[in-house]
């Protein structure tokens, strides 16, 4: 692994990043990760960030931040790189899924394991979730390495759930529980 030789920061969207998503969202070598089954219109992701201005992540229950890298912070100099999304929030029973995608030449560099971190803290820190899981395609081994090197755990298999390539395979449920909230037993 290449050490990350850069800071980077999550910031909220913005309105000037709808040409980046959308160049993103409407990758389809990136659709089977994303569930993704169309291209996304300038419109309705324009929609969706006004809508992030507007509701806070209790009415949208869902929060996505974008990755950047810093040049510099002063002069708000920075890079966009990835994303880093919560969906399904519960604010209930306390839990979230969560997502991250890295540009490919950001990848292995410990830049995902940075994002998580500050991403977690928030989750834990300000959202008080108990826990947080990944869904994965059993092929996605790149991101099940990455989860599982953080510390998630697998904690389920769906067989034959997802359709890629012409095939079906399982996907795989990821979970983390807040370090400072496990119970006894676990």
């Amino acid at each position: 692994m290449k050490k990350q030789e850069f800071e980077i920061i999550l910031k909220a969207l913005e309105p000037s990043d709808v040409s980046t998503l959308l160049k993103w969202e409407n990758d389809p070598s990136i659709w089977n990760i994303s569930e993704t089954i169309e291209p996304l219109s300038k419109y309705k992701l324009n929609t969706y960030i006004k809508q992030t201005l507007t509701l806070d992540v209790f009415g949208l229950r869902q929060l996505r931040l974008m990755i950047h890298r810093i040049f510099d912070l002063d002069l708000d100099i920075t890079e966009p790189i990835g994303t880093i999304d919560l969906f399904e929030f519960d604010p209930i029973h306390k839990h979230a899924g969560i997502g991250i995608m890295l540009l490919k030449e950001h990848q292995r560099q410990g830049i995902g394991k940075i994002a998580l971190d500050q991403f977690l803290a928030y989750c834990f820190e300000k959202l008080h979730l108990h826990s947080v899981y990944a869904n994965i395609s059993e092929t996605n081994l790149n991101s099940i390495n990455f989860f599982e090197n953080y510390g998630f755990k697998k904690v389920a298999e769906y067989k034959e759930f997802l359709y890629e390539n012409d095939r079906f395979v399982s996907q795989l449920t990821y979970q983390f529980i807040n370090p400072s909230l496990r119970t006894a037993k676990q």
